[in-house]
């Protein structure tokens, strides 16, 4: 299918700091890594489908810089842009029914494109390491080459030989095609829990207790079908059934039902029961806020994400009674916060596109 193009008008109205950028603004910009990113062996070499799919990342690398660039003491900056321009993409393609695991590498290009030009800094492995979780690191290398060649900047030299750098660090740790390998799934867990801060090759002992299942994913999704099917024993806290209970409207503030929960998931803990936690959880803030109170239970976290098009969830909301309808704008307004769930937050990760 035809993949989604950025708004080309808004790229061409965002100016760029003239020191990284000498050859103008960001349409500019994107349309010379095009260029640039065609005249590569690597991506001669590549299918025509994965041809089509890094065009896209490169036509959307920098789309995040309208919405995040200020002009501070002088300079021009686009601070975030990367993450900005990460759910830009996940929305936008979800919107026009892009098959998910393309839209999901394409916005992990997006997120991590900058990568390549700092990996050697203060935490740039544990960042490489992430970022090889959910996009390959040979073509974020190949994205990253045609970046620093599609600008006219006095570091263009310096930038190409830490591209390199990145390159030979992913190969060494076997992270250049695949997911960086860990010695088992709670080793994983702990070295990005403690950010970095260990051995990654260490072999963890696994001292989790019992197994909290967290549910993710938007408002009649499916998420309540999945647990029926396949955890429908456990015992459930589900935000939802809170907010009923407590009689809390879903717009309003909820502090009361988020409270209530966690004093719930610690019953649950204390005991080493395991449970399922059914709530949106899109957001990885969101997330990190019960995984954290797990993992200091000795908890293993396994996230279920449960998608489905949006013309179909949509549907399915409206058909829900009136007392259990989401209003779409609550909906459409979730999907600027949606982050997938990572490999980097988990024991495990589920994936479910209907």
């Amino acid at each position: 299918m035809t993949l989604p193009e950025p708004d080309w008008a808004a790229l061409a109205a965002c100016p760029q700091d003239r020191e990284f950028h000498a050859e103008g603004d960001v349409a500019i910009h994107t349309r010379m890594v095009e260029e640039a990113l065609r005249s590569l062996e690597s991506f001669k070499a590549l299918s025509e489908s994965d041809r089509e799919l890094m065009l896209s990342a490169a036509r959307w690398h920098d789309v995040g810089k309208p919405a995040t660039t200020r002009e501070v003491e002088g300079r021009v900056t686009s601070n975030g842009h990367s993450r900005r321009g990460e759910l830009m993409v996940r929305r936008r393609f979800y919107e026009a029914g892009v098959d998910p695991r393309t839209r999901e590498e394409i916005a992990g290009l997006v997120r991590a494109h900058q990568i390549p030009f700092h990996a050697l800094a203060e935490g740039g492995l544990l960042r490489v390491f992430r970022a090889s979780l959910s996009c390959r690191m040979s073509r974020l290398a190949m994205l990253a080459r045609a970046d620093n060649m599609g600008r006219k900047s006095r570091g263009q030299k310096e930038t190409a030989e830490s591209i390199e750098l990145f390159e030979e660090l992913c190969r060494e740790q076997g992270s250049l095609d695949e997911r960086r390998p860990f010695p088992s799934d709670h080793s994983r867990f702990l070295f990005f829990r403690l950010r970095g801060e260990r051995d990654p090759d260490y072999l963890a002992f696994d001292d989790t207790q019992c197994e909290m299942v967290m549910m993710s994913g938007l408002p009649a999704a499916g998420k309540d079908t999945w647990v029926k099917a396949n955890c429908k024993t456990w015992p459930i806290v589900a935000l939802d059934a809170l907010r009923t209970e407590m009689d809390i409207d879903p717009e309003d503030a909820q502090g009361e039902v988020v409270q209530r929960a966690r004093e719930l998931l610690r019953e649950h803990l204390r005991v080493r029961r395991s449970f399922v936690l059914n709530a949106t959880n899109l957001s990885s803030t969101m997330r990190e806020r019960w995984i954290g109170l797990a993992a200091d239970y000795h908890a293993r976290v396994r996230i279920v994400y449960v998608e489905t098009p949006l013309a179909t969830l949509l549907a399915r909301n409206r058909a829900r009674p009136e007392e259990m309808r989401v209003p779409e704008r609550v909906i459409l307004a979730l999907l600027d916060k949606w982050d997938m769930p990572s490999l980097s937050e988990a024991h495990a990760v589920e994936v479910h596109f209907g």
